[in-house]
């Protein structure tokens, strides 16, 4: 299948403006549509994007996608495992698909969700694209690019995460109570994880990018790259039997993904953070209309506060004991998180880290303490982060 000439497929063109036509260290420039014309200016955008990132066009005979169905669904995209076609050796039915396809769930262009839709892989390109972030070892990475056959709709090829989300990871390999991070193999690889999405975090922010939804659902652990290129992405590798003997970083890698919320080079200066609610920062969640960048950035801060918190209480942060552990709906659960005192989530969050051995403690203790403060100015920067993280480790 040739690169479609999208000029010849949709009538009545128009350039599209206010698009960045040069990429730099710089944040990617934003992009404003006509409503009216979204299907049409969006296609123009991803096909600038992907040609001036060198993004590789894959066709039908380069992508073979599995027929067992996909992976799952994001906000904006369904997601299939497939298989590379262009490894010299075929992959056996027994081993792992190393890529995912990512398409746009629905098909009609007059489809008001859809061209919703549309908006949100366009600026997951944006993101996947900034040439400082295209390569980042803790962003997944953009491998190729292809459309649809009945319609000009875009499809991205991701790499795979072999270990699935930071939920999916925890649960095979720390599927343990609290208690267990008195042990340093648990809480170190826990650490790692945190480092590295910290270190994604970090790179978005120093472009100006809010990631505008950081969840563990956000959160993919990849094989290390050192270990894929040794061969072992073919066979699931067991960290388990390694319990994390040596350095964790050399094992797996921690990386963000699904960037249709995120924000970037805001009109006057300010922007609304949406995210996933029982993921926000409490002043999302009470409806401030309008956030400065600095601001935004710090939303991300909470939500990561969050996620450093489930990465040791496998995946999650809420406890059922505060709700008499009752069964309840995220709605009963945001609920009950807005009307809890200032901080509430910080408290509680410190009483999980008091359960753990003094080595770890005081460290994941200042993490909570620099993440989770109601009051924004008070939470630290990325940064900050990572430096309380790096000082530990030395």
């Amino acid at each position: 299948m040739a690169v479609p000439d999208l000029g010849s497929w949709i009538p009545n063109v128009r350039r599209v403006q206010n698009v960045s036509e040069s990429f730099s260290t710089q944040s990617p420039r934003s992009f404003v549509f006509d409503k009216t014309n979204i299907h049409v200016e969006g296609l123009l955008t991803v096909k600038r994007l992907l040609k001036q990132a060198i993004v590789p066009f894959w066709d039908g005979q380069s992508l073979k996608q599995l027929l067992s169905g996909g992976i799952g669904a994001g906000s904006q995209a369904t997601v299939a495992s497939g298989w590379n076609s262009r490894d010299v050796l075929a992959p056996s039915p027994s081993q792992s698909p190393d890529v995912v396809i990512k398409r746009v769930r629905r098909s009609g262009e007059a489809d008001a969700e859809y061209q919703q839709d549309l908006e949100a892989v366009l600026r997951e390109l944006h993101v996947l694209c900034h040439s400082p972030l295209r390569n980042h070892r803790n962003v997944i990475q953009l491998l190729g690019y292809g459309w649809e056959d009945t319609i000009a709709s875009p499809i991205l090829i991701q790499e795979r995460a072999e270990y699935g989300t930071l939920p999916q990871y925890l649960s095979r390999f720390f599927p343990f109570a609290v208690d267990a991070y008195t042990l340093d193999s648990y809480w170190m690889g826990a650490l790692a994880i945190c480092r590295d999405i910290a270190t994604g975090l970090q790179a978005l922010h120093a472009s100006d990018i809010v990631h505008g939804d950081v969840k563990p659902e956000n959160i993919l652990v990849c094989l290390s790259e050192e270990k894929r290129k040794n061969q072992l992405d073919r066979t699931f590798f067991d960290l388990g039997a390694v319990k994390f003997e040596g350095n964790v970083d050399d094992l797996v890698t921690a990386k963000l993904s699904d960037f249709g919320l995120s924000l970037f080079d805001l009109e006057n200066g300010g922007g609304q953070y949406q995210g996933t609610q029982l993921w926000n920062a409490p002043e999302v969640r009470r409806q401030t209309p309008w956030l400065s960048m600095e601001d935004l950035k710090k939303c991300d801060i909470f939500s990561y506060g969050l996620v450093v918190w489930a990465s040791v209480n496998k995946g999650r942060y809420f406890q059922p004991a505060w709700m008499n552990n009752q069964p309840t709906d995220d709605e009963a659960k945001l609920q009950f998180i807005d009307e809890a005192e200032d901080d509430f989530l910080l408290q509680e969050g410190l009483k999980v880290i008091e359960r753990f051995s003094d080595e770890p403690k005081p460290l994941f203790q200042k993490l909570l303490r620099q993440t989770l403060q109601s009051k924004s100015h008070l939470r630290g920067s990325i940064e900050n982060i990572i430096d309380i993280m790096d000082e530990h480790i030395r």
